[in-house]
Parts: structure tokens; sequence; C-alpha cells
């Protein structure tokens, strides 16, 4: 792989496409990414890092995309099967068909994010991804999935129709959701606090109210879900907020992977004029 270097900086494209500035240790192809304009002229050598800065931050859009998609998928799913549980019908065999499509989308959502930071290199921050760390992202993907495959055994214990653990085992998810969703947000927020708002490119601005969005759906599965663990009778209302909780989710997913095009007509645009 080609290192790319220009006295520790990369003169880079300024929004919709906004670069991470990330320093590894461990990484082969980008040290230091920095905010400033790409350059249209100069050395050939620079148009050749011009070209291979374009190329990379194009890929690491099309991965984050992809999982972005997938995430919608698998939410539009859920709030389809969160119907079927709020009228009465979630042992239907398509509703529990539907339940383990929209897991299967949601948890390879998942791993498609932190394979880009396990096995390439994640040079663009977008949606729940905004820290320059490849170890934290990875931590955020890894609660996420945890998160997903935690309810996955609870459905298993709903169908075994043992509601104590099932419901043990969705509260502990719910907080593991809230951990990864303050991380995202807390990442972001330092992101960009050198940013005024004005300052701060569309998508940016969209992954922002995506992640505190995220945040707000994950304090309503807390608290729903530990209605549910408590066992006391709260009437539908529990059932309620579980089905208003879902439609958020999917809200989050549509911000998402509306600011990834953003960054992609960005960023195809930028490889068209240095290329």
């Amino acid at each position: 792989s080609t290192e790319i270097h220009s006295k520790g900086q990369l003169l880079l494209s300024t929004s919709p496409v906004k670069i991470m500035s990330q320093r590894n240790s461990n990484s082969n192809s980008i040290d230091t990414l920095e905010h400033a304009p790409m350059t249209s002229c100069g050395s050939s050598d620079e148009k050749v890092a011009d070209q291979l800065v374009a190329k990379a931050i194009l890929h690491s859009i099309h991965a984050g995309l992809l999982a972005n998609i997938l995430l919608l998928i698998g939410h539009v799913f859920g709030v389809w099967f969160g119907v079927y549980n709020f009228t009465g019908r979630p042992r239907e065999t398509i509703a529990i068909v539907v339940y383990f499509i929209a897991f299967g989308f949601l948890i390879v959502s998942g791993f498609v994010e932190l394979s880009l930071d396990v096995f390439h290199q994640r040079v663009i921050g977008h949606g729940r991804y905004h820290s320059d760390s490849v170890g934290w992202n990875s931590v955020i993907s890894c609660l996420f999935i945890s998160a997903g495959i935690g309810d996955v055994v609870a459905f298993f214990y709903w169908l075994a129709k043992d509601p104590n653990t099932e419901n043990t085992v969705l509260l502990a998810s719910s907080y593991v959701l809230f951990v990864m969703a303050i991380l995202a947000l807390g990442f972001q927020a330092n992101d960009l606090h050198d940013t005024t708002w004005e300052e701060a490119t569309t998508a940016d601005k969209v992954d922002l109210v995506a992640n505190f969005i995220v945040l707000v759906a994950t304090i309503m599965g807390i608290v729903f879900r530990d209605m549910d663990h408590s066992q006391k009778d709260f009437g539908d209302v529990n059932n309620e907020i579980e089905m208003a909780h879902l439609p958020i989710w999917l809200l989050s997913s549509i911000l998402y992977v509306t600011t990834d095009v953003f960054r992609y007509k960005g960023s195809v645009a930028m490889l068209d004029t240095h290329s």
C-alpha cells in the first residue's frame, strides 16, 4: 500500500466531505488527514496523492453506506414485527420470520462497520463513528452487535416462554445500546467542539441529530424494558412505548443513509475534479 505524506498534512476537500484526523501507528495507507482544501494544481505527486485520498474516502463511504442501508432495512423489518407484537400476533409464523430477518440485517450491518476498522481504515466519520480511534470505533460496533445478539437470545427465551430470563437479557441489551449511544454522541460532540454550527457540514449536522435520536431511543428502550422486568402491571403503557420507539430507530437510520449520500456525492465530485 502507498503511504501519503505532505509534511504531516494532506490537502483535502472541504464540505460536504469532512475527513477524520487519524494517527494510527498500525496504518500503512494514510497517516494524517486534516481539514484543508484539496489543491487543484501543483506537482504530479500532489495530484496522485489527492487521487489516492479521494479513492480512500470513496471506499470508506461505500462501506459505511452499505452498513447503513442494511441498518435501514433491519429497522423497517423491526417496525413490521413491532406491528405484529402491538396487535397481539407476535407468535404468528410470519412475525417470527420478520423478527429474524430484522435482526439478521441489523447484526450484519454492525459487522460491516467493524470490518471497516479491523481490516481497512476508516478515513471519514459517519453515522455513529466519529472517533479518530480505531479501537473506540470497534468498541461501538461490538456494543451494537452484542446488543443485537442479546436481543436474539432473549427472543429464544420468549419462544420458550421464560419471561424472567427474557426480560433480564433484554434489559441488559438496552443498557449496552445506551452506552453505545453515549459514546457515539460524545465522540461526535468532541469532533465538532472546535467547529461552530454554521461551519459544520450538513452531513455532520444531520449525523448529530441522528445520534441524539438514537440516544433518545435507547433511553426509551431502558424505560419499557425496566417496566417489563419489574413485572408490575402498567397496562399497555410499556407496549405503547415499545411501539413508539421503533419508528425512532427507523428515523435515525434514514438520517444516517441520507448523510452518507451527501458524503458520497461530495467524494465523487472531488475524485472527478482531481482525476
